[in-house]
């Protein structure tokens, strides 16, 4: 696949474990054993790996429950001898190439196997490859629950809900038997014989429904619970004549609790801003924060840990994204920068300004009313002096200040009555 046929790229970081998954207009080609994401209404194309001179059939289909979708013969290369009629319009094959599927839809998502027969002198029966599609949203990063694959003699960390794979490391060509169990106390989960590989002959009842077997591939356990956790033994026993009667290995689970989704808090004060995330997870959590911006001059950068200081709050042109990635999973979760280019306390000291301006006008008041007062008492101060004048008409002065009345004998009673007035 050329990287001029894509549209968008994604990275998605799958539920259990990390993939990166491509999202293209063209065909997809898959690839055998992994999980190949696809958009919805693309194609994949399923690679034909095995081949040969002599006489062979391919045979493609889906399992979990296995349906029949196209069968070809070399006999007759021209085109395949059956189509499941479901499948018709939708699909083609390319000899000793692939097999296409068009159109797909989330229907389509699941796992796919194709096989070879061989009807020759060579010493082999049969070759297959398995193949698992995970259909999205077109343009839409989603997240797929792919198989985190187990290790041999290590352990391996899953999430409650998740998937696990623990792989067959041990084949032959002769008869074999393939036996799985957990231990401390033993008990048996599956048995697969080679002389019947259409499915397991025996599967423990409380593990029917989650858990799944592909020949010379996997063991798929599903829905991985905390009574999951323990040590697991897949041994195969050797029937033929090969100097060998048994290998096996172990495996540990260690199930936890999927990480929460993060939470970021923004503090702000007149220097800068503080982000802070925190998540919490069953297992040890590292921390980023990545920064994007439209500036050129400001550009991209990523900063370790769980807290960012930025010393200019104003660059509107910045997101502050958290990302937190533990043994499982990871997630990403975008700040909201709530002071933008102004502090809290900038914005306190705003809020102060009417107060202040009130309390001016207030004392300006204050002062006008005292100023008034001293005038007015100095007003009647005087008022008080000009009425205490001896000569004040219609005011009576004490008698100790009356003068005596003028010795003048033309002075006659009742000018004396009008004096005395």
């Amino acid at each position: 696949m050329r990287p001029s046929d894509c549209k968008a790229v994604g990275l998605l970081r799958l539920l259990a474990g990390l993939s990166t998954a491509v999202l293209c207009r063209a065909g997809t080609t898959a690839t055998a054993g992994s999980i190949t994401t696809i958009p919805m209404g693309g194609s994949v194309r399923l690679p034909l790996l095995h081949h040969s001179q002599e006489m062979f059939e391919v045979v493609m289909g889906r399992l979990h429950p296995y349906i029949g979708i196209l069968a070809w013969k070399s006999s007759s290369p021209e085109s395949p001898h059956w189509v499941n009629p479901s499948y018709i319009d939708r699909i083609s094959f390319q000899r000793d190439a692939f097999i296409e599927l068009r159109a797909v839809g989330p229907g389509d998502q699941g796992t796919y196997e194709i096989e070879t027969r061989y009807y020759g002198s060579e010493l082999r029966n049969r070759d297959w490859d398995n193949f698992e599609l995970c259909v999205v949203g077109l343009y839409t990063a989603v997240l797929c629950r792919a198989g985190t694959t187990a290790t041999a003699g290590s352990i391996t960390t899953i999430h409650v809900g998740g998937l696990v794979r623990f792989p067959l490391l041990h084949h032959s060509q002769e008869m074999f038997e393939v036996v799985m169990g957990r231990l401390h106390p033993y008990i048996g989960i599956l048995a697969w014989k080679s002389s019947s590989p259409e499915s397991p002959h025996w599967v423990n009842p409380s593990y029917i429904d989650r858990i799944s077997f592909q020949p010379d591939a996997f063991i798929n356990l599903r829905a991985v619970g905390p009574g999951d956790e323990g040590m697991y033994v897949i041994e195969a026993r050797y029937y033929g004549s090969e100097l060998r009667n048994r290998n096996w290995d172990n495996f540990e689970l260690r199930v936890v609790e999927p990480m929460s989704t993060p939470t970021v808090e923004v503090s702000c004060n007149s220097s800068h801003l503080t982000l802070n995330c925190s998540t919490v997870s069953g297992c040890p959590v590292t921390y980023r924060w990545e920064r994007r911006s439209q500036d050129p001059g400001v550009g991209n950068a990523t900063f370790p840990g769980a807290v960012l200081y930025l010393p200019d709050p104003g660059q509107h042109n910045c997101t502050y994204t958290c990302v937190t990635e533990d043994c499982c999973s990871s997630h990403a979760v975008t700040a909201t920068l709530h002071c933008d280019a102004l502090p809290r306390e900038t914005r306190n000291r705003w809020a102060i300004v009417p107060s202040v301006i009130l309390l001016a006008v207030i004392l300006v008041v204050i002062l006008l009313a005292v100023r008034g007062f001293k005038l007015w008492r100095n007003y009647a101060g005087d008022v008080e002096q000009v009425c205490c004048c001896p000569f004040s008409v219609g005011v009576h002065a004490p008698l100790s200040m009356v003068p005596d009345p003028p010795s003048s004998p033309s002075l006659t009673d009742e000018d004396y009555r009008l004096y005395q007035r």
